[in-house]
This record gives structure tokens, C-alpha cells and sequence, in this order.
């Protein structure tokens, strides 16, 4: 539509040109207008699309959780390639008021099944691909998931997107530049607080999320470095090394 526009105001200024004898300096073309501003629900829109239709996707992040005296940080990587061959790896840190811990847990899934290792339990395999990532996901990494739950809509879903986190009245905040790649902000609303998505304005990928819930009692910030369409090594799908 705006090629089609340029097109007819370029042929309306020479065809003046012609009749009048002024050449192209003597006139002033009629200004272009701005794109319309995507919208907030435009943009998620946007978003789902780009992580439902790629081929590959690789992350590597941070997750900080606080809440109640306790402290929980996450570094987590993510590899992907479709249609099913997906591996998240987790390495956990955090206190309490009396303790402190950490472990390790790898989920991953190929045309084989799917499987989970941790530190405790070496080797166990689930049921089948589509029971067993949600069966491992599930607890086990909640944030973290949240995006690379994007990639499979039809198998794990999506926390901050499905029914049961019911995020509502997405809205536009101010731009935001992430690691000097510029940013959307939208806010939103779920049944237990507000959440906060810097979406790539060129790739359409989360590069962080920020949720307050119950009160601002807990608080939780994820931070990724998202990549789509490039090369990931079939070794990220093995079990831990």
C-alpha cells in the first residue's frame, strides 16, 4: 500500500512537470505519513508467530526470584529445533532464612521421548514427548519457560499467554533499549499481579520479563539473549554432558 502511494505521488509530480514546464525543484511532494504505531496486542501477536514458525531457537538467560525471605537465581540455556527436538538446562541457586542450596536439572526431548536428569535423580525417562515436557516443565523451571514454551504452543504451552494466566489489558509503555537492542514495552495484568515483556522491535523475541505478584510480595525478573534461524549442534539434545 505505501509502494502503491509513492508510486501514484512520483507520477503525479512528473506528469505536472510535463505540463507546466517546472522542473522538479519548483514543487514540494506531498509528505508522507507516519506508520500507524503497532499495538500492544499487535505486537504479541507478533511475537507468538515468530516463536511458533522458526525453525531454530537458542538462549542462554538469568532468572531472580525474591519472595518471603527467600532468594532463587536461575542460568539457564535453551536449544531448539523443529519439530521436536528441545533441551532446557537449569543451574539453580538460592537461600532461604536458614539455608542455602543448588542443583542442576536438565529437561530434553527428541523423536525419542523425552527425559530429565538432575543431580538427584541421574537418568529418568517419561512417557511420551508431549506428557513428559509438560510433566517436566511443570515446577520445575516456572519463568524460565515462559518463552521457550513459545516455540511448542501445541505441546507445553505458554504460561504468560494460555487461559489459566489470563493476562489482560495489554497496554504500550515507552520503548526500551535491552543490550542495545531497542525494545516494546508492553504491561500487562494476570490474576495475581502485573507483568512486564521488552519484546526485540526487529525479531519480535522476548528480552525480558518482569512479573509482581501477590502484593509485590514476590518478584521476578528474566532476562534473554534470544536467537532464531541459526545452526544449533544436535549434541545440545544429548542428555548432560
Amino acid at each position: 500500500m505505501l509502494l502503491q502511494r509513492v508510486i501514484r505521488i512520483v507520477a503525479l509530480i512528473c506528469v505536472c512537470s510535463v505540463l507546466t514546464g517546472c522542473s522538479d525543484h519548483s514543487s514540494s511532494p506531498t509528505p508522507l505519513t507516519s506508520p500507524t504505531p503497532l499495538t500492544a496486542n499487535e505486537i504479541v501477536r507478533r511475537t507468538l508467530q515468530a516463536y511458533a514458525t522458526c525453525d531454530t531457537y537458542q538462549d542462554n538467560g538469568l532468572t531472580k526470584t525474591s519472595t518471603y525471605g527467600f532468594t532463587k537465581t536461575i542460568r539457564f540455556e535453551t536449544a531448539f529445533k523443529r519439530p521436536n527436538d528441545f533441551r532446557l538446562d537449569l543451574r539453580v541457586e538460592g537461600t532461604t532464612p536458614n539455608h542455602e542450596f543448588s542443583y542442576r536439572r536438565v529437561v530434553y526431548a527428541s523423536d525419542e521421548g523425552a527425559f530429565t536428569w538432575s543431580d538427584d535423580a541421574k537418568y529418568a525417562e517419561l512417557d511420551g514427548p508431549q506428557e513428559s515436557l509438560l510433566m517436566a516443565l511443570a515446577g520445575t523451571a516456572t519463568g524460565v519457560t515462559d518463552a521457550p514454551a513459545l516455540l511448542l504452543p501445541n505441546t507445553i504451552g505458554a504460561e504468560i499467554f494460555n487461559d489459566s494466566a489470563d493476562m489482560s489489558d495489554l497496554a504500550r509503555g515507552d520503548d526500551t533499549t535491552i543490550d542495545g537492542f531497542p525494545c516494546y514495552h508492553i504491561q500487562g495484568v494476570t490474576r495475581v499481579g502485573s507483568i512486564w515483556l521488552d519484546i526485540d522491535k526487529e525479531t519480535f523475541l522476548i528480552r525480558r520479563q518482569q512479573e509482581s505478584m501477590l502484593d509485590n510480595e514476590v518478584q521476578t525478573i528474566i532476562e534473554y539473549t534470544p536467537e532464531i534461524g541459526i545452526s544449533v549442534d544436535s549434541k545440545n539434545f544429548l542428555g548432560p554432558e
